[in-house]
């Protein structure tokens, strides 16, 4: 089975600025991708499997969304995919609000 059979969520195509708070600095760069399980955060950022991120997601509004994940897969060169462990349930909640709206730009 695939990772895309073994997936609970939708993932919605999305270009949203994202800042990664790692160890080695901060590095600035884009999700490919969204849905209420995780992101695809792309770009060549060393990040090791099964470690904890945090990063600021910037939502349409302007605002940064802090978010915290666990790295599940990692494209050396390419991006890698995390999970979303929620710090909050409003976190929780603006990522929902986020996919509507993303979901509903769709053509």
């Amino acid at each position: 089975m695939g990772a895309y059979e073994r997936r609970k969520y939708v993932r919605i195509p999305a270009s949203l600025e994202v800042r990664l708070l790692l160890k080695t600095g901060r590095h600035e760069t884009r999700i490919r991708d969204i849905s209420q399980g995780g992101c695809y955060i792309e770009g060549d950022v060393a990040v090791a499997l099964r470690s904890m991120i945090d990063f600021e997601l910037q939502l349409p509004i302007g605002y940064w969304l802090p978010l915290r994940g666990m790295v599940r897969y990692h494209n050396p060169g390419a991006g890698f995919g995390v999970e979303f462990e929620f710090p909050t349930d409003t976190a929780r909640e603006l990522v929902a609000r986020l996919l509507d709206y993303l979901s509903s730009a769709q053509p």
